[in-house]
């Protein structure tokens, strides 16, 4: 078990959110040796940024606020990228902004709590020139606000958003896109309150969530009826992540006294942790999270948050981390569509990876590829392998929830097809996960089992 961090350190950290003061900018270019380029709202500490997939050029993006200064934060949207912006609400404290992929103009935003704003749910369905309050159900006693919120891709009227604040907070779910908000069964683990909450790409009912005070990281299988322990607890649990395309999960943690930096990953749901820090600064506080798609394989950006260690670096597949860009700047929200990313500070910039990735690492033409036969299948399965060249090859099983279930042919494979059989016998009916490592990339197919 990595070892817990005093409670002290971590109420200092829910006053800090209650004061609204956070620190982040947002960000985009093109060269990992390259300046960012500035996107404007310089007067503004972003907090959120969220992008909607339907209409290309949308960006929305919220800002905190500073009660020592006596400002408050908004929401703003643009319509071409990030060259102008509208502002679409004031005098509000945003720790979430989420847009629904299927839905264009839809966007739902967590409003935490401020000495200076007040704290809610709101929601839009016309691109943000309208809002109403959405938070029927959701519990709010004095100083606790709504902080972190993650939507089901696939089944965008489902949503999670964990309230948080001096008195803790709890986790809640919605089923009818806010209508209605109810808490998750058992509170009783994370009752301390949410800082972050991370849901599973392949599983619906699998939910990742950080508790402040006890500054652990919990899991469950059911859509929060009932959690379990990970046995991560490690500063500040500030962004919970899972990879596009397989069942690995990363956190980030923030104030971890005599700890390598705070990113943690875990390939089996949680009961073992990588502390993965090749590459990062020995000191740091990381702030925010995001994954991505670079070609095939999967890449997580991290936000630094201090000083000359602060900035974006980004991990793509099994490489170690590097900086993106020559700028040290604090950095609280990221997000990526396509090659471009978005990093929030004080104020918005961008930045392009692909033409620096390309020159580091041209792309293979030739890739390697998985296929599962039947699907779905009751008993056995075969996986096909197509190699290019001759390659270490590891082929491995999960469940639905992460866990490894079994390794397949580790070793040398020469290039061509390949078919390899999992029997699957002992196993119980639900979602598998297929995912092969080869040639530095990742690749993942999923199947069913029914019985």
């Amino acid at each position: 078990m990595i070892e817990e961090r005093n409670t002290n350190e971590l109420r200092e950290f829910s006053s800090m959110c209650v004061a609204g003061i956070l620190f982040s900018c947002v960000l985009t270019s093109a060269a990992l040796g390259q300046t960012w380029k500035p996107l404007g709202l310089s007067d503004q500490t972003i907090s959120s940024i969220a992008i909607d997939p339907s209409v290309p050029g949308v960006i929305y993006v919220g800002s905190s606020s500073d009660f020592s200064l006596g400002t408050t934060g908004g929401i703003f949207k643009s319509s071409n990228g990030g060259t102008t912006w509208d502002t679409l609400v004031r005098g509000v404290t945003v720790a979430r902004l989420v847009v629904d992929p299927h839905r264009p103009g839809t966007v739902f935003g967590s409003l935490f709590v401020n000495s200076l704003t007040l704290p809610g749910i709101i929601k839009t369905t016309d691109g943000g020139w309208t809002w109403t309050e959405s938070d029927s159900g959701v519990t709010l006693p004095p100083d606790t606000g709504p902080f972190d919120m993650k939507m089901i891709q696939a089944h965008p009227e489902t949503l999670f958003v964990g309230t948080n604040g001096f008195f803790g907070g709890t986790l809640y779910v919605t089923f009818d896109g806010g209508g209605h908000w109810a808490s998750t069964s058992d509170t009783s683990a994370i009752g301390s309150g949410i800082s972050a909450i991370g849901t599973s790409p392949v599983d619906d009912r699998v939910v990742f969530v950080g508790v402040n005070f006890i500054s652990k990281v919990f899991a469950s299988g059911d859509m929060g009826a009932h959690w379990t322990y990970t046995g991560l607890a490690d500063g500040i649990i500030y962004g919970i992540e899972f990879s596009k395309t397989q069942s690995k999960v990363h956190v980030v943690t923030s104030w971890s006294k005599g700890s390598p930096p705070g990113y943690y990953s875990s390939t089996d749901g949680g009961s073992t942790w990588q502390n993965e820090t090749s590459g990062l600064p020995d000191s740091t506080h990381f702030m925010s999270i995001k994954t991505g798609m670079i070609g095939t394989d999967d890449v997580v950006l991290i936000g630094g948050n201090k000083g000359d260690f602060g900035g974006v670096y980004m991990k793509r597949g099994i490489s170690n981390w590097e900086r993106v860009g020559t700028d040290s700047f604090r950095v609280l929200a990221l997000e990526m569509r396509g090659s471009t990313i978005y990093a929030g500070g004080q104020g918005v910039y961008s930045f392009d990876v692909v033409n620096s990735v390309m020159r580091r690492e041209p792309v293979r033409t030739a890739v390697s590829s998985l296929k599962a036969y039947p699907n779905p299948f009751n008993g056995a399965i075969s996986i096909q392998i197509d190699l290019p060249e001759q390659s270490d090859v590891e082929v491995l099983i999960y469940d639905a929830v992460g866990r490894l279930v079994t390794r397949l042919i580790p070793g040398n494979l020469a290039g061509g097809r390949h078919i390899v059989q999992w029997d699957a016998t002992h196993c119980a009916s639900g979602t598998y996960i297929c995912s092969m490592h080869a040639r530095g990339q990742t690749t993942s197919a999923r199947f069913a089992l029914v019985r």
